[in-house]
C-alpha cells in the first residue's frame, strides 16, 4: 500500500451527472466499533480497502468474472465507470445512447455510453450496467482499473472500518443501529444543483466557525474550496501564506480526463464535521470548473475528500440521508 501523501494530485471525479446539512449529533455511553457491530449484525459485504494512487479508496472489482481490478470508491460519481486499460474489447460495446456529460474539477466532457455487463464486489453486483470508458492517466503512480459510482454505493449503508481497513456493506433498510447510535452524526442533502445532474450528497461543515456545503466525495484525496468560500472564512481564518504546495507555483490539480492546473493552499483554523473537530488543517484553495458547472461558483461551496477521514471510523446512510463519524481517531493498519 503506497503512502498517502496530504495533498499529491487530488482528483475529483464526477461521473454522468448524477450530483448535504444539518448538525445533529447523537451518541452513547459505549462506543460500538464496527468489529463490534459486524458480529452481531453482519453485513452484506465485507469488503478490505487500500488508499492508494495518491490517496483514493480502492477496492477489488471484478468485472464480467475477470479481475481484480481496482476501483476507486467515488461518493463524488454518479455513475460507475471503467478505465480505457481494464475495458474488455470482447464484451465492451457502445449502446449508441447520448453521450453522458461528465464532470471533473478541470471541466467537463462528453462520453459515449458503453456497456459494461456485470460489476461485482464482494458478492455485491449490477448487472447489464450501461456505463462509460474513461482514457487512462500518463502518470508514473499509475491508473486505478474505474470507478465505483453512486449507481452502485446509494444501494446500501457503507461502514468504512478505519482500523481494519475495510468497508462493509449493510443493507439500505437494516442499518448497523448500534454502531450508528455511538457515533457523531449530521444530515446529507440530496442536491441536483442546477437541474442538469442527478444528484450528490452534501454535508455542512464549519470552518472557523463558518458553515460551508461541500460535496462528500471519495473521489477527492484533499479538502477543496472555491475563493467565496475562502471569503466566508476571512473572519477567523489563520492564513500563514497563500503558500504553494509541491513548487513555488503551485501543486498540479488533476481531473479525470488527466488535465491539470495549478492551485494554491491555505492552513484554516477549527474544522468541524458533525461535531467533530479538527485543528488546523491545510485545504486547497480554488474556483475549480466543477462549481461553474453546478451553478454554485458564486456561493461558497467546497469538495470534503478522503483525507479527511483516514484515521476515523465514519458511516454513510444514503437512504435516511445521514453521515456518521466517530469522535475519536483511530490506528490504521499497517
Amino acid at each position: 500500500m503506497r503512502k498517502v501523501q496530504p495533498f499529491g494530485w487530488l482528483f475529483a471525479v464526477f461521473a454522468v451527472l448524477l450530483f448535504a446539512t444539518g448538525c445533529e449529533t447523537t451518541s452513547s455511553s459505549h462506543r460500538v466499533s464496527p468489529a463490534e457491530a459486524r458480529a452481531v449484525t453482519p453485513p452484506l459485504a465485507s469488503i478490505p480497502y487500500e488508499q492508494d494512487y495518491g490517496g483514493w479508496i480502492t477496492i477489488d472489482v471484478m468485472v464480467n468474472g475477470r479481475g481484480p481490478y481496482k476501483f476507486v470508491v467515488d461518493t463524488g460519481a454518479t455513475l460507475t465507470a471503467v478505465f480505457a486499460k481494464a475495458a474488455q474489447e470482447d464484451i465492451f460495446r457502445p449502446t449508441g445512447g447520448r453521450p453522458r456529460k461528465i464532470l471533473g474539477v478541470t471541466g467537463a466532457r462528453f462520453v459515449d455510453p458503453t456497456y459494461v455487463g456485470e460489476i461485482r464486489a464482494g458478492g455485491l453486483y449490477m448487472r447489464d450496467h450501461i456505463g462509460v470508458v474513461i482514457p487512462d492517466w500518463n502518470r508514473e503512480e499509475g491508473t486505478p482499473d474505474g470507478i465505483l459510482g453512486l449507481d452502485f454505493l446509494a444501494r446500501y449503508c457503507l461502514v468504512f472500518d478505519a482500523e481494519a481497513r475495510r468497508i462493509d456493506f449493510y443493507p439500505a433498510d437494516a442499518p448497523p443501529t448500534a454502531l450508528l447510535s455511538s457515533m457523531k452524526r449530521t444530515g446529507l442533502k440530496f442536491s441536483t444543483f442546477n437541474q442538469r445532474t442527478s444528484g450528490l450528497y452534501v454535508l455542512d461543515l464549519q470552518i472557523s466557525g463558518r458553515r460551508i456545503p461541500a460535496i462528500l466525495d471519495l473521489g477527492a484525496n484533499a479538502m477543496l474550496m472555491n475563493y467565496a468560500a475562502m471569503r466566508r472564512m476571512t473572519g477567523g481564518i489563520f492564513v500563514s501564506t497563500m503558500r504553494s504546495m509541491g513548487s513555488r507555483t503551485g501543486t498540479n490539480l488533476k481531473g479525470v480526463f488527466d488535465d491539470e492546473t495549478r492551485i494554491q493552499s491555505i492552513r484554516t483554523g477549527p474544522v468541524k464535521i458533525a461535531g467533530v473537530t479538527w485543528g488546523r488543517r491545510s485545504m486547497l484553495i480554488h474556483s475549480a470548473a466543477i462549481f461553474r458547472d453546478l451553478g454554485v461558483h458564486r456561493t461558497a461551496y467546497g469538495l470534503i475528500g478522503a483525507d479527511m477521514f483516514e484515521n476515523r471510523h465514519f458511516a454513510i446512510d444514503f437512504r435516511n440521508k445521514r453521515f456518521y463519524l466517530a469522535k475519536d481517531p483511530v490506528a490504521a493498519a499497517p
